[in-house]
């Protein structure tokens, strides 16, 4: 049963098909749940796991045979399922406290859903409630653990840390768990209208990452809940799946709201480097006489200038699922893309607003989104927004922004110089150019994950619990 898939951990002779990864777990549990009867009480072999996952790896994608966009539609969705499982735990735990902290709201405008109180209303508690459950149930999922947790005077401190075991059931309840029916409801919504299962099923959205715990997969107990795919509870934690509660509750009014706090978040992200000059977005008149916006941030560096323009989108079911509308499901970044290169052109004319920006060195643009586009930078997904710019744009997600801004003032010009080596036009990764600089801790998400009472909870108990206590 996919409890049992999760579970292995095998060794894999060097070059053999390792079928126990988790993104290929997830997805034949998703299709398990989908078409098997629970519960099962035959525990798999490893065999069993790898075939399964073998054969689901290799299904067959009929119609891409003849699509111009084959290669990219079949391998940048199989890139997605995988980065989703590989992120830093850390990383992805803290990132939401300091997303949605009011500080990030740097805009005078009212929020149109996310007023004081928005956290209680959506989620039933505080985002740092809601991602310190995410911790400890991902944690507990790791060692095989069910829900609910036990009563435990050694897990007091924990609980204490939501207000008492009571008010942490709710929470789980709430947000976490669901069971097989719920499952198959959501799971039949979100297959493609028209293509069959064979070709689309296999890429289709896993409800495991909105409810990670279920009911009805345990032989013992029909109320007991268990995680199928620990890592879909941390995802189901992170800032993305914040996101995805509040579309489903509010609308799109609700991702108007999170553009603002992801600007303000990424300006105080700029405002921790060291050694380059931050300036935020400016407002200048344009050619009408109305007050237009630049981009949303600028780094100076001794050797170039490079323009951050943010977007909070994520990638939608047309990019993760290789759609044939593929392209335009990246409408978002190539808009940005041209957001930076108007901004270039008034750097460049000198516009008396911007006589702060150096006119005098290089540009390069970054375009940083929420969630991860693998194929933004793609020469067959920008078309012709770039292919007569005079500078270098690149895509990066909000991962290589964390990054980027703890590089030393001698990384980060080493980072603008592998820019600028890339042809305008040309593809270029800028987060493949950060991952070979010497970046270090974030500072901002640091403060946050230490900060949560359920961490400080949690390293009690550890200290509790360990031998000789």
């Amino acid at each position: 049963m996919p409890y049992g898939l999760a579970y292995y951990h095998a060794e894999h002779p060097r070059g053999r098909f390792q079928g126990n990864e988790p993104w290929l777990v997830a997805g034949v549990t998703a299709m398990a749940l989908d078409h098997c009867y629970f519960p099962i009480h035959d525990q798999p072999t490893m065999h069993d796991v790898q075939l399964a996952c073998w054969m689901y790896f290799n299904l067959e994608r009929p119609d891409l045979e003849h699509d111009a966009l084959a290669f990219d539609r079949r391998v940048i969705p199989e890139i997605h399922a995988q980065w989703s499982y590989q992120r830093p735990p850390l990383e992805d735990l803290a990132r939401p406290t300091v997303l949605f902290d009011p500080r990030s709201w740097t805009t005078t405008q009212q929020p149109a859903v996310m007023a004081t109180g928005w956290e209680q209303e959506l989620l039933g508690c505080s985002v740092a409630q809601f991602t310190a459950a995410g911790f400890v149930l991902y944690a507990v999922s790791l060692i095989g653990g069910s829900f609910p947790l036990p009563e435990s005077c050694v897990l007091d401190p924990v609980y204490d840390a939501f207000g008492g075991k009571e008010r942490f059931d709710q929470i789980t309840e709430r947000l976490y768990t669901s069971d097989i029916a719920h499952f198959r409801e959501d799971r039949k919504r979100a297959l493609h209208p028209v293509n069959d299962w064979n070709s689309e099923e296999r890429l289709a959205f896993n409800p495991l990452v909105n409810h990670p715990l279920l009911r009805g997969l345990a032989d013992d107990d029909s109320s007991r809940a268990i995680a199928p795919v620990p890592e879909t509870v941390r995802l189901k934690a992170s800032a993305e799946g914040i996101l995805y509660e509040g579309l489903a509750h509010y609308g799109t009014r609700f991702s108007r709201d999170v553009g603002n706090f992801f600007e303000g978040y990424v300006g105080r992200q700029l405002d921790t480097m060291i050694g380059p000059e931050i300036y935020h977005e400016i407002t200048y008149r344009g050619a009408t006489g109305s007050d237009r916006k630049t981009v949303d941030g600028f780094v100076v560096l001794p050797s170039a200038v490079v323009l951050i323009e943010c977007k909070s989108a994520v990638p939608n079911r047309s990019v993760v699922e290789g759609w044939a509308t593929f392209v335009e499901g990246h409408h978002q970044t190539i808009d940005a893309r041209k957001q930076i290169l108007t901004t270039a052109k008034l750097i460049k004319n000198h516009q008396p607003e911007l006589s702060c920006i150096p006119a005098d060195r290089p540009l390069i643009g970054l375009v940083v989104t929420l969630g991860t586009y693998y194929g933004a930078n793609d020469s067959e997904v920008t078309g012709n927004s770039t292919t007569s710019a005079a500078i270098s744009v690149g895509v990066m997600d909000t991962v290589a922004l964390e990054k980027f801004v703890t590089l030393s003032l001698d990384d980060a010009d080493t980072f603008a110089a592998a820019m600028l080596s890339r042809k305008p036009g040309y593809q270029v990764e800028p987060r493949t150019l950060i991952d070979g600089l010497h970046w270090g801790p974030n500072p901002l998400l640091q403060e946050a994950y230490e900060s949560l009472p359920v961490i400080k909870a949690a390293l009690q108990v550890s200290t509790q619990t360990a031998p000789g206590k």
